[in-house]
């Protein structure tokens, strides 16, 4: 479990009558000042648990109760025995969920944040935030129609290579870093991490502390602070090689992440100005809410809706990994996909150096699809 102060280690247990009754769970916090700590729920107050990694490695799980949501590691036994043993439980609930979205009977927005769950993402996790797609590319018109398909960002292709022109680049970059230990990637960094999502929500306290500690107790150069979403998109899909950035969920609910409402002191940009509201599109009277409002609906618009199994596939499915990744300009440095060997380092300095590659550069969810996702009937 990774708190504010560091790691914490933890044993989740459960408490059986009979043979096979999962009657109780139990946790023993190994605190960093010594000191233990135990917690325990009735099992009617398990909504869920599922599958969750840390540092590419399964090593916790997230336990929903009915009324909250905390994340503990894994116990002495292996979390896929309590996972079955917990009817409820999401492990067996992606074939039922994928049905309700293909036949439309579920939205676009309620079935990327199941996916993210499955996928092992968490609000709870800034390095496993859950991640949502970029979704338009038009930010400065001054009247936007969703019915036009020109206004949507290409979903059959990953954000960095939104423009024709931008592949070559990543291509080369794939065979130049063929000889390297690490490679072959296509992407040195990656589009969901926590810096991703502090860099986000700066304006939201609590996150503008923990945008601080991430900082060394500053704010970001005010050029490379949040500021326009018009810059942003520019940034990801076209004028840079090294942003990737896809959105968070916030941005389909939450117009405050807008909105400078403590007068946080982020500096002046190289023009002179001072950053303080994001500047969004015209089209949305530069109004956070209007603009959150149409936002939602272009997610669950016609032309997502037919095309979200692709950047599905991209994200969670099966060109995720193999020739497929690669055919789709869409492999990303191994430290940020599981299974990558952070002990594997000669010596402790280069193994902590490996932990923390992971934690700077994002892990890529668990891929759910190995075949081709389904579009919407």
């Amino acid at each position: 479990m990774t708190s504010d102060i560091g790691d914490v280690f933890v044993s989740l247990y459960m408490c059986v009558q009979g043979a096979q009754t999962l009657k109780r769970l139990s946790m023993i916090m190994h605190c960093v000042d010594g000191t233990l700590k135990v917690s325990g729920w009735p099992l009617w107050s398990v909504k869920d648990i599922s599958l969750k990694r840390t540092s590419q490695k399964c090593l916790a799980g997230p336990l929903f109760k009915a009324f909250s949501s905390h994340l503990y590691p894994v116990p002495p036994m292996p979390v896929s025995t309590i996972i079955h043993l917990i009817p409820s439980s999401s492990s067996s609930s992606l074939p039922s969920l994928s049905l309700l979205f293909i036949s439309g009977q579920m939205s676009n927005y309620e079935y990327l944040t199941q996916l993210n769950k499955l996928a092992g993402r968490s609000f709870n996790d800034l390095m496993q935030y859950p991640v949502f797609p970029f979704i338009l590319s038009n930010y400065t018109a001054d009247i936007l129609s969703l019915n036009d398909p020109t206004v949507y960002r290409n979903l059959k292709k990953p954000i960095a290579v939104q423009q024709k022109h931008k592949e070559q680049h990543y291509i080369n970059n794939y065979e130049i870093t063929g000889g390297m230990s690490d490679g072959p990637y296509h992407y040195g960094s990656h589009y969901s991490n926590s810096g991703i999502v502090l860099h986000f929500l700066v304006r939201l306290p609590p996150f503008t502390q923990l945008f601080l500690r991430y900082q060394d107790g500053n704010f970001d150069i005010p050029d490379r602070t949040f500021h326009a979403m018009h810059t942003t998109w520019r940034l990801a899909s076209c004028d840079s090689t090294t942003d990737f950035k896809e959105l968070i969920p916030e941005f389909f609910f939450l117009p405050e992440i807008f909105l400078n409402s403590e007068g946080f002191n982020f500096g002046c940009r190289q023009s002179g100005e001072a950053v303080h509201h994001i500047h969004l599109p015209p089209w949305s009277g530069d109004d956070p809410r209007r603009f959150v409002l149409v936002h939602r609906a272009a997610l669950e618009s016609p032309y997502v809706t037919q095309n979200l199994h692709h950047w599905i596939d991209l994200v969670f499915g099966y060109k995720q990994t193999g020739k497929a990744a690669v055919e789709a300009i869409n492999v990303f440095h191994p430290a940020t996909y599981f299974g990558y060997d952070v002990e594997s380092g000669e010596d402790e300095i280069s193994r902590e150096a490996r932990k923390a590659m992971i934690k700077t550069y994002g892990q890529t969810p668990q891929q759910l699809f190995f075949n081709p996702h389904p579009s919407v009937a």
